[in-house]
Formats: C-alpha cells, sequence, structure tokens
C-alpha cells in the first residue's frame, strides 16, 4: 500500500492483482515520463530520455510517481539516477507489477530487499516491459 499522506489518498495490490492498470503504453517516443531532476552523473541519460519522450514531468516523488504509472496517469518514472532506496521501491515492486508495468533498475542489477538502507537503485518503473526495456537501453547508450 502506498498512501499520501496530506490527504489520506490510499492505493494498495497484492501479488495475486491490482484494481488499477497501466496505461499499457510500449514505446517512450509515446510516452509521457516522470523524471527526477538531473545531477551531473546522469545528465546525458535523462537528456536522452527528456528529448525522446512525448512530455515529461520533472521534480517528483519515487512513491507516488509509481502509483501514477500503475494507475496509467504516466507512462514511466525515472531516468537512472541511482538514489532510490528499498523505501522508495518496494511498495512499487508489488502495485505497479500487479497493474501490468515493471520496476527494473537501469543498470540491469536485480532489485533486491535487505536490511541495507544504504543500497540504491537506479530504478525504472514503466507501464510495459517493452517501454522499461527502451528506457533502460537509452540510459546505457549515455
Amino acid at each position: 500500500m502506498t498512501s499520501w499522506l496530506h490527504t489520506d489518498e490510499r492505493w494498495w495490490a497484492s501479488r495475486t492483482g491490482s484494481p488499477y492498470l497501466t496505461s499499457g503504453c510500449r514505446s517512450v517516443a509515446d510516452a509521457a515520463v516522470s523524471m527526477l531532476r538531473p545531477h551531473q552523473h546522469n545528465w546525458d541519460a535523462w537528456t536522452r530520455v527528456a528529448q525522446k519522450a512525448t512530455r515529461i514531468r520533472i521534480l517528483s516523488c519515487s512513491t507516488l510517481d509509481a502509483v501514477l504509472v500503475a494507475t496509467g496517469a504516466v507512462d514511466a518514472f525515472d531516468a537512472g539516477s541511482d538514489t532510490h532506496r528499498l523505501m522508495d521501491i518496494a511498495a512499487a515492486v508489488v502495485l505497479v507489477g500487479a497493474s501490468g508495468g515493471v520496476v527494473l533498475d537501469a543498470f540491469g542489477r536485480p532489485v533486491e530487499f535487505d536490511t541495507d538502507l544504504t543500497r540504491r537503485w537506479s530504478g525504472i518503473v514503466a507501464a510495459t516491459p517493452e517501454l522499461g526495456e527502451e528506457l533502460r537501453a537509452l540510459i546505457a547508450e549515455a
């Protein structure tokens, strides 16, 4: 479950299902992508995604942007920033996966959950596996 504390709105899913569906978008060229602001270390990857996407949204919140992907409000989130912590993407793995999307690491690392809160991932949250893989390829090219 993800909860927006300001409004007490909540989104939930389980491994067996979700009341939400992603947009089903399969191509970055057709996608609305929400991204964290660029940093010096990911500027090239950020720019590649921003130039190819139909629309971008900047300055986001990892947990709420994953909800936006799960509910079909946006098509994908992030661009290889290596900033996601376990608490940022744990709910997204279940919520987005049950809604038809994927959560991938931009650099192919497995998203593994343990008690090490210093670990970081470059999470890509996407409406479809195809969109996630295209974003991963764009980030890898940078």
